[in-house]
C-alpha cells in the first residue's frame, strides 16, 4: 500500500514539477508547515488505543470517534482564525487565503470512520490497502488533471481536500460500523492521548524545523527548492520503509510479553529497514544531478546539493523509525514522546550553530548531522529497553553503512558520461549502484559472521526459488 501510493505521489510530484514553478511549491510549503503543525493535534492517538486494546467495546470506538471529531472541528476553526499570523511571518498573503481553505480538512477527516482501525487489527491488509489505496488514487486523478488545465498551486490545495472527502465516504462504504456521540471511555484514552499529542508535536517539529527556519530566512524560490529536495529525499527513502514499521506494530504486540522473541524480531526489522532506506538514501544522493534534470527538470538545478544532503539525512532517519512501532507495542508512549523531543531538541541545536550563516546547504548539512547522531541513539535506547546493549545497535548499522559507501565510491569513479542522453548516464548509475551494494554486504556477511539475518533471508529465498525452478 505505502509503495504503491508514494510511487504515484512520485509521479504526480515529477508531473507537477514540470507544470508548476518552484514559487507554487514554496507558497504550498509555507502554508502546510502551519497547517501541519496545527493538524498534528489531531493525531491524539485513539486509533493505536483501540488497536492494542485487548477487547475493546463499542463505547471505545465511539469515544474515539467522538474524541476525534470534536478536535478536528476544534482546529479547523483555529486554522482559519490564525491565518493572518502566518501570512506575516512568511511576509505573502497569499499563503493566509491557502490555510484558510485548508482549514477544510481537519474538520473532513474528524468525520472519518473509526472502525477501519479494525483492518489492521484484525490483519486485513488488503482492505487496509484499497482504502488508502483508493484515496490517494483519486487525489493523484484530479490533481495532475488539474495541473494541466490551471498550472496554478491551487490545484495542490483542491487535491487535498477532496482525498479527504474521499477517505471519508470510503470509510462508511468499506466497514459497517456507524458512530455515535459518547465520552464514557475517555479515561482509558487519556494517557494516551496525551502523550500521542507530544511525540506528533515533537515529530512535526522534527520534520518541519529546517523549512520554518528557510521560509522566515529566503523567498519564495529557495523554499520550493529545499521543499522539493526534502520531499523526494523523504519520499524516496522515508517514506519507501514505513510499511515495515505499520506491519511490524501488529506483530510486536502479539509477542510483547516473550522479550527474548521481541529483541530477535526488533533486530530483524531494523535491519531490513537499514539496508532498504541506506541503499535508496545514498544511491539518490550519488545520482542527484541526473535525476534532478531527468525527474524534475532544468528548473530545479538549486535542488541538486540539497538533495545530495537530504536524500542521506533522511536515510538516516528512516531507520530510526523502527522504535516507534515497538514502543507503541509496549505501551512505552512516555518514552516514544521523550525521544521525538530529543529529536527535536538535537535538531534545534544543530541548525541553530549554522543558522547565522544563512546558507540553505549548511542547514541542510545540520540536519544530516543530527539524523546520523539521532539514529545511533534511538537504536540504543531501544535495545536497551529490550536487555540489548551497543552490540545489537554494531550488527544493525555495519554491512548496511559499508555497503553504502562502497557503493557511493564505486559509482563516482565508474560513472559515464552518456553525452547528451542523461537518462542513460542514470539507468547506468542505478545498475552498477545496486550491484555494488547488494555484493558488498553479501561479502561482509560470509566473511563475518554469517549469522541469520536480512542476507542469509535473503540467500535462503533466492535458493528456495531455484530449488522450485
Amino acid at each position: 500500500m505505502r509503495w504503491s501510493m508514494q510511487l504515484m505521489g512520485l509521479i504526480s510530484t515529477v508531473i507537477l514539477a514540470r507544470l508548476l514553478s518552484p514559487e507554487d511549491f514554496g507558497l504550498i510549503a509555507m502554508a502546510m508547515i502551519f497547517v501541519g503543525f496545527l493538524d498534528v493535534f489531531a493525531d491524539i492517538g485513539v486509533d493505536s488505543a483501540v488497536l492494542r486494546h485487548p477487547d475493546p467495546q463499542r463505547a471505545h470506538y465511539d469515544t474515539a470517534w467522538t474524541m476525534q471529531f470534536i478536535i478536528g472541528l476544534t482546529i479547523g476553526l483555529a486554522l482559519f482564525l490564525l491565518a493572518p499570523l502566518a501570512a506575516w511571518y512568511f511576509d505573502d498573503l497569499r499563503v493566509q487565503l491557502i490555510i484558510q481553505w485548508l482549514a477544510i480538512v481537519p474538520i473532513i477527516k474528524g468525520m472519518e470512520n473509526i472502525g477501519v482501525v479494525d483492518f489492521r487489527r484484525e490483519l486485513h491488509f488488503s482492505k487496509d490497502f484499497r482504502y488508502n489505496f483508493t484515496a490517494r488514487a483519486a487525489r493523484f486523478a484530479v490533481t495532475v488533471t488539474l495541473a494541466f488545465l490551471l498550472q496554478s498551486y491551487w490545484v495542490l490545495v483542491i487535491g487535498m481536500i477532496f482525498q479527504q472527502v474521499i477517505r471519508v465516504l470510503l470509510s462508511y462504504w468499506m466497514h459497517s460500523f456507524r458512530p455515535k456521540f459518547s465520552f464514557s471511555k475517555v479515561s482509558d484514552f487519556k494517557s494516551v492521548s496525551v502523550w500521542a499529542v507530544a511525540k506528533s508535536v515533537g515529530e512535526f517539529l522534527s520534520v518541519k524545523l529546517d523549512q520554518l527556519l528557510i521560509g522566515g530566512l529566503f523567498g519564495v524560490r529557495d523554499m520550493g527548492a529545499y521543499f522539493m529536495s526534502s520531499e523526494l529525499g523523504k519520499l524516496i527513502t522515508y517514506e519507501s520503509v514505513l510499511p515495515v514499521g505499520r506491519a511490524a506494530m501488529a506483530g510486536y504486540a502479539r509477542i510483547q510479553n516473550d522479550k527474548k522473541r521481541l529483541a530477535a524480531a526488533y533486530e530483524r526489522v531494523a535491519g531490513v529497514l537499514s539496508y532498504i532506506s541506506i541503499a535508496v538514501g545514498f544511491g539518490l544522493a550519488v545520482v542527484a544531478e541526473d535525476f534532478t534534470f531527468v525527474v524534475l527538470g532544468e528548473k530545479w538545478v538549486q535542488a541538486v546539493p540539497l538533495l545530495r544532503i537530504l536524500a542521506v539525512s533522511w536515510a538516516l532517519s528512516a531507520i530510526s523509525t523502527a522504535t516507534w512501532p515497538l514502543f507503541a507495542a509496549l505501551g512505552r508512549w512516555n518514552l516514544w514522546a521523550l525521544l521525538t523531543w530529543g529529536q527535536l531538541l538535537l535538531l534545534a541545536v544543530c541548525l541553530g550553530i549554522v543558522a547565522h550563516y544563512q546558507d540553505m546547504v549548511l542547514l541542510a548539512e545540520a540536519r544530516l548531522v543530527a539524523s546520523g547522531v539521532f539514529v545511533i541513539f534511538a537504536l540504543y535506547l531501544s535495545f536497551r529497553s529490550l536487555f540489548c546493549g551497543m552490540a545489537a545497535v554494531f550488527r544493525v548499522l555495519f554491512r548496511p553503512l559499508v555497503s553504502g559507501v562502497v557503493m557511493v565510491v564505486g559509482v563516482s569513479v565508474f560513472h559515464q558520461e552518456f553525452e547528451g542522453v542523461r537518462m542513460l548516464s542514470l539507468a547506468f548509475d542505478v545498475f552498477l549502484g545496486a550491484l555494488i551494494y547488494v555484493s558488498t554486504a553479501l561479502l561482509l556477511w560470509y566473511f563475518t559472521d554469517r549469522s541469520a539475518g536480512v542476507e542469509k533471508d535473503l540467500l535462503d529465498r533466492l535458493a528456495c526459488w531455484v530449488r522450485r525452478k
